[in-house]
């Protein structure tokens, strides 16, 4: 009996509940107004800092809520409009004077240079000074490459010449010939010089290179102290190898007028072949000479 009426109170109790909440539905159910108007957040627009408003999560408003609604005294959202592409309707000139944190004393005045400002400086091409006194005696030209070597280096020293061409406007190559079984050579313009300077020349190059390596080989042979080998070996380095290429270029001199003559293969440093002043120089003082012989042949 005892518990059959506490399950009769327990139904009494579910019975009241439902008949208390059968006015409010999924689509009704808001948040008490009176507990809403407890919560504070800030609004856009509104004069206040911060307004109550009445949150809900209605789909619909009933026309309770739409009544209450209108009936509040909460003003309506107002937001801001700014038309972005619209013209300013003023704007203010721009400084039109030129200004400067320093002033010169004077016009000619100087000041002491800034240690704190790194200086940049080139560091120039230095022509290497010839030293062969600790060099051995070297019997090698490019007449001891087989012909078909000399026939490569020649090919070479032909395509450089005619790719290079000249520097003046309007001159064209004008002698470019390599001889195999003399290796006389000749790169010059119609007028002006030639592009590609001597020591640029594959043939002088290859002499540099084949000089450099059996001056090397010279020094390894037998007899002498390490150190004479030492210092052989670091005059070879120093006038051929670390020369090669470079204006102050070590090598025998196989240049010609005519692809006929044979070349005298004296060593030079870096050479003019290529330059048309060394060849006006000549030039004159072959005219020099005449002009002198014919001076003495009209006194005798």
């Amino acid at each position: 009996m005892r518990f059959f009426s506490l399950g009769l109170a327990a139904v009494a109790l579910g019975a009241s509940a439902a008949s208390a909440q059968s006015t409010t539905d999924a689509a009704t159910l808001s948040i008490n107004t009176a507990a809403a108007a407890t919560v504070s957040r800030p609004t856009v627009g509104f004069n206040s800092a911060s307004t109550a408003r009445i949150i809900s999560t209605d789909t619909e408003a009933p026309s309770s809520a739409v009544a209450s609604a209108a009936s509040s005294s909460t003003p309506a959202a107002s937001v801001p409009y700014y038309n972005v592409s619209a013209l300013p309707s003023t704007v203010s000139d721009a400084p039109r004077t030129a200004s400067s944190n320093f002033t010169l004393p004077k016009p000619d005045a100087t000041a002491a240079w800034n240690p704190a400002l790194v200086v940049q400086s080139s560091n120039p091409y230095v022509m290497q000074v010839v030293d062969t006194a600790d060099m051995p005696t070297i019997n090698w030209n490019l007449l001891n490459h087989t012909q078909q070597q000399r026939q490569i280096i020649c090919d070479q020293q032909t395509s450089f010449c005619q790719t290079a061409g000249c520097k003046e406007a309007g001159a064209t190559i004008k002698d470019n010939f390599c001889n195999v079984d003399t290796m006389a050579t000749k790169c010059s313009c119609t007028k002006g010089d030639a592009n590609l300077q001597q020591y640029n020349w594959p043939v002088q190059f290859a002499d540099c290179t084949g000089r450099s390596t059996t001056c090397t080989d010279d020094c390894m042979k037998p007899g002498g102290t390490t150190a004479e080998r030492t210092a052989c070996r670091d005059s070879c380095h120093q006038n051929f190898a670390s020369t090669c290429g470079l204006p102050g270029q070590y090598a025998a001199n196989y240049a010609v007028d005519k692809e006929s003559q044979k070349p005298k293969l004296g060593m030079i440093q870096g050479g003019t072949a290529a330059d048309s002043v060394s060849r006006v120089a000549v030039s004159s003082a072959l005219v020099v000479t005449l002009a002198v012989a014919a001076v003495i042949a009209l006194s005798a």
